[in-house]
């Protein structure tokens, strides 16, 4: 069943008035699936420096975007694998690693 929401999030960058350049987050609203990491997929992504922490699959592949970011659960995730499936997207989704200064 696609009972959870998660937000598939694009970063723009915007100059205001002043020439600053501000980032703003575009979110947009989805239906997903939650699905875990399995064992085999954890270890071949750890190899390629990579820690998978779920995969979300929506019903639609249409409704996928290339977004790069995905908030789920107010957390941030980034997209290290999509693949569809069928009419279906699957992501699978790492968490986003916050800057030193977050």
């Amino acid at each position: 069943m696609y009972n959870e929401v998660a937000y598939l999030c694009k970063q723009q960058e915007t100059q205001d008035a002043y020439g600053n350049i501000k980032e703003t987050l575009t979110k947009r609203e989805v239906f997903v699936q939650v699905r875990s990491i399995g064992r085999s997929e954890f270890y071949s992504a750890a190899v390629a420096s990579l820690r998978p922490a779920v995969t979300l699959v929506l019903a639609d592949a249409y409704d996928y975007d290339g977004e790069r970011m995905v908030e789920y659960k107010e957390q941030l995730y980034d997209v290290i694998r999509h693949y569809a499936s069928g009419h279906q997207m699957e992501l699978v989704l790492e968490e986003r690693v916050k800057n030193a200064g977050s």
